[in-house]
């Protein structure tokens, strides 16, 4: 019951296959359909995605925001981030996207440094860094802007000596226990936390 991907992320998934790379690490259709809505929902501008991977969140958000709108994302592994270079260039809302090959650490640490402003922050890079993407996040946004964290019920399946159980599992309780901001955790594909800054 949810509309079917359009080429362009049709495109994404066989160059994903194609070069070979872990496509669970995609983020599927549903999922894409929820981002494409959640940014068309707030009108939204700009938008960091922090984790491109081969770049399915980021197209998503593209399609939905105005053609003066920007989604900035980062990816520091070099092989997919060509694949997501490749997919936005061909891709019709590909030129609101503006990919940066760096650690996503020290770009959103940058990012703050220089005041940049951001409408949504997307969470979708290292899991065992999200608290530090997270402060940073709630320095990017304005009051009721959102972070969505993507993942966040993957600490369910991993084993349990897995450093990355640990780290979404705390991350979680962190959050909810956050009183700057208020959260909804959906079980949209491996879960997805919304966070709204208050």
């Amino acid at each position: 019951m949810t509309s079917p991907p359009t080429a362009d992320f049709v495109n994404i998934a066989n160059e994903t296959k194609a070069a070979k790379l872990f496509a669970p690490c995609m983020v599927g259709p549903i999922e894409g359909q929820f981002l494409k809505m959640v940014a068309q929902s707030k009108s939204d501008k700009r938008i960091l995605d922090i984790g491109t991977f081969t770049g399915y969140p980021a197209l998503a958000f593209a399609d939905r925001i105005p053609s003066i709108g920007e989604v900035v994302t980062i990816e520091a592994d070099n092989a997919a981030a060509a694949v997501a270079r490749k997919c936005f260039k061909s891709a019709q809302n590909g030129y609101k996207v503006k990919l940066l090959e760096t650690d996503a650490r020290k770009a959103v640490t940058d990012m703050v440094h220089t005041g940049e402003q951001f409408d949504i922050v997307f969470l979708d890079a290292d899991k065992t860094n999200y608290r530090h993407y997270y402060e940073a996040a709630l320095n990017l946004l304005n009051e009721d802007d959102l972070i969505m964290a993507g993942n966040a019920l993957c600490s369910l399946v991993y084993e349990e000596n897995d450093p990355v159980r640990q780290s979404l599992h705390e991350f979680a309780q962190f959050v909810r226990n956050d009183k700057r901001v208020e959260q909804l955790m959906l079980t949209v594909r491996e879960g997805v936390l919304l966070v709204r800054k208050v």
